[in-house]
Parts: structure tokens; C-alpha cells; sequence
């Protein structure tokens, strides 16, 4: 629950030091879950810290390699980087399947 409404309220770009926070009490219960690092990276990249942002998503993507929503938020830290070079080549078009996304750790998608 606290994973769901912290990507939820960060994806929105709405309340991100407590979206931040939610999402950093889900990530401590279970530090190996990649879908909450996802949302971790996800919520530090709407608040443009970049580094703190690419090291979650690096983590989250190193344990759900194939996972289109990870390799799109990647994808999007790099290209704000500049490092368009280093973006995982699926990242791109990974992230949307007919104009939706993933919401991590559910097989929810929203428009």
C-alpha cells in the first residue's frame, strides 16, 4: 500500500517529500523489491535528483531486467543526463503499450 499511493501521488508530481517517504518505509520492509525501487528512483526523478534517481533505477532494473516500466523510467533519467548513449535500447519503446504504464509492482496500468 504504501509503494501504490507514494507512485501514485509521485507520478503525479503531487506531495513528493511524502510520496518520497512512503516509498522509503515500503523499500525498507523489502529492499530487494524492484517494482519500490522503481518507485524510489521514479519519485527522486520528479524531484530531479538525478543520481539518487539513476542508482534506484539501476537496482530496480538489475532485478527485473525485462520490466518495460523500470527500463522507460531508466531510460528517461539518461535522456535528462544526456547520456542518450547509455539508454537501455528498449527504454523507449518499453514504456508505453498502447498509451499506458505500469504501476510497479502491480499489474495495474493507467493512462
Amino acid at each position: 500500500m504504501l509503494n501504490y499511493y507514494g507512485y501514485m501521488l509521485a507520478d503525479r508530481g503531487v506531495r513528493l517529500e511524502e510520496a518520497t517517504a512512503m516509498i522509503q518505509k515500503a523499500v525498507a520492509l523489502d529492499p530487494n523489491n524492484g517494482a519500490y525501487l522503481d518507485s524510489l528512483g521514479w519519485a527522486y526523478y520528479k524531484q530531479n535528483k538525478l543520481a539518487e534517481a539513476e542508482e534506484n533505477l539501476r537496482k530496480a532494473a538489475d532485478r527485473q531486467s525485462h520490466d518495460p516500466t523500470i527500463l522507460g523510467h531508466l531510460g528517461d533519467v539518461y535522456m535528462k543526463l544526456g547520456q542518450n548513449q547509455s539508454r537501455p535500447s528498449v527504454a523507449g519503446s518499453a514504456r508505453s503499450r498502447n498509451g499506458q504504464k505500469a504501476i510497479p509492482g502491480t499489474t495495474k496500468l493507467t493512462k
